[in-house]
């Protein structure tokens, strides 16, 4: 039998060693090989691949890390499932993604029975089997799960999104905007839920057409021409989102960020302390940007990036709406822009692309819309630069650590007179 444990982040354990002496050794949840061991002696059975996830950090009080994990059954074949590692002051726990007790409805979510019988309506030809994968999970607040339906007339694939709260207003937000695309052709696609079972906290959706826009934008199989248009394509569809009359929502405001943004600064406090006082210093100059800042608000996506937009031939679809919002233009497009500048810095090769691309759809978005000021584009997108940069500490995002200046001073560019949007 052969063992696969994917390669730790490069340089953790020792930059982690003796990052927080209130918690037990953060460097251990990073050693893959130890982690298998402590699964495969809870489980009494092989773990045959363990590979990191995501962590998440609260300086002396918690660090979550997962990993998925692929486990021998005793037949021969293996089972997929994602594993948690908790290390708090009391200690080290550990428990599969199915025990998280944030989500008391994602056992049951995650059960192909429970699954078969609450879903058959959803099918129109009988079901005849079903199997669960987990794609996403974040501790205590969402996972995503792949369902996987043999029907009598063939297989049928849906998405299903546990969420610890909101179900109800993710449905109704899915709903409200799938009726706003039927009543405007040019609105970006939504799918509306086909099932929302509110006791478990689950809405499923079907099987979104197209390819992911990050994947497509930065494919070197597709010429730059073409891929500058799916940006193009991104800004008159985000354009008409931002001009529909969408459901309603709660009002997400620049304050609302900026006090997100504080409480990522522990964390950098603790792993480089000068770097944190920098980015205090960014913080108070985009506070007193955004101090006046009284624009109207408007339908938004809320978290929107490149691989939260899908592709086709004949549609936009927006994907992953729970944080959906009304807020002002520039919020959207600014974070967009702020994640296509972040991948130019890690990536230098898509400069070029990632320069033409960031014209095209502003230019798009433009044409189709009410652009917002300069100034705000420019202060949104330096906020969300920001967020970026706490978030790489929060999530122990080690190898990404001296990239970080590189987005703070993108983000105090944007945010001093005549800074380059």
């Amino acid at each position: 039998m052969t063992v696969r444990v994917a390669p730790s982040r490069p340089g953790a354990g020792n930059v982690l060693t003796s990052l927080d002496p209130a918690l037990p050794p953060i460097a251990e949840s990073f050693d893959l090989g130890a982690v298998r061991r402590l699964f495969e002696r809870t489980w009494l059975r092989p773990i045959i691949c363990c590979t990191l996830l995501s962590a998440r950090y609260e300086p002396g009080a918690r660090c979550v890390t997962t990993y998925a994990l692929e486990a021998g059954n005793g037949d021969g074949t293996r089972a997929r499932t994602i594993g948690v590692v908790e290390l708090t002051p009391a200690g080290r726990s550990h428990r599969r993604y199915d025990e998280d007790p944030l989500l008391p409805g994602l056992a049951a979510a995650t059960d192909a029975a429970v699954v078969a019988s609450r879903l058959g309506s959803c099918c129109a030809a009988a079901l005849e089997a079903c199997t669960v994968t987990p794609v996403r999970y974040r501790p205590g607040a969402r996972a995503v799960l792949r369902y996987g339906l043999t029907t009598s007339a063939g297989p049928v694939l849906l998405y299903g999104k546990v969420l610890a709260e909101g179900a109800r207003a993710l449905g109704a937000a899915l709903t409200g905007l799938h009726e706003v695309e039927k009543a405007d052709p040019g609105a970006p696609s939504v799918l509306p839920p086909v099932a929302r079972l509110d006791d478990l906290g689950l809405v499923v959706q079907a099987e979104v057409a197209g390819e992911p826009l990050h994947a497509l934008a930065f494919s070197t199989a597709l010429p730059s021409a073409e891929r500058v248009a799916l940006l193009r394509r991104a800004g008159r569809a985000i354009a008409a989102l931002h001009g529909g009359s969408g459901p309603s929502a709660p009002s997400r405001t620049p304050a609302d960020d900026l006090r997100e943004l504080c409480a990522y600064l522990p964390a950098v406090t603790r792993a480089d302390p000068s770097l944190a006082n920098r980015l205090t210093r960014a913080v108070e100059r985009a506070r007193l940007a955004s101090s006046d800042v009284d624009g109207a608000v408007v339908p938004s996506h809320g978290s929107l990036r490149t691989d939260q937009l899908y592709v086709s031939a004949k549609r936009v679809t927006l994907i992953d709406l729970d944080g959906y919002c009304w807020s002002q233009r520039a919020r959207d497009i600014g974070n967009l822009l702020a994640y296509l500048r972040w991948k130019a810095i890690r990536q230098p090769e898509h400069r070029a692309l990632v320069a033409e691309g960031r014209r095209a759809f502003r230019a798009a978005y433009r044409r189709t819309g009410d652009m917002p000021a300069d100034d705000l584009v420019r202060t949104a997108e330096a906020i969300s630069l920001l967020k970026i940069a706490g978030r790489r500490f929060r999530n122990l995002s080690v190898r990404e650590w001296p990239r970080v200046p590189a987005l703070v001073d993108a983000a105090l560019d944007l945010l001093a007179t005549g800074g380059s949007g």
